[in-house]
């Protein structure tokens, strides 16, 4: 797990000087977003936080 991110299946890989925010399922790894690395990443945006 990420420690930026409230969910597991929600990773980034630094790629400097970016880094790539994905989502892991079953099937399939999905790109959430590609950003430069001193943009501000809100967890929210990515669905990195827990929603009721």
């Amino acid at each position: 797990m990420d420690p930026g991110f409230a969910r597991p299946e929600v990773r980034q890989l630094p790629h400097p000087p970016y880094r790539i925010v994905y989502r892991i399922d079953s099937q399939r790894v999905t790109v959430l977003t590609i950003r430069h690395g001193r943009q501000e990443l809100n967890p929210e945006e990515v669905g990195g936080e827990d929603t009721p």
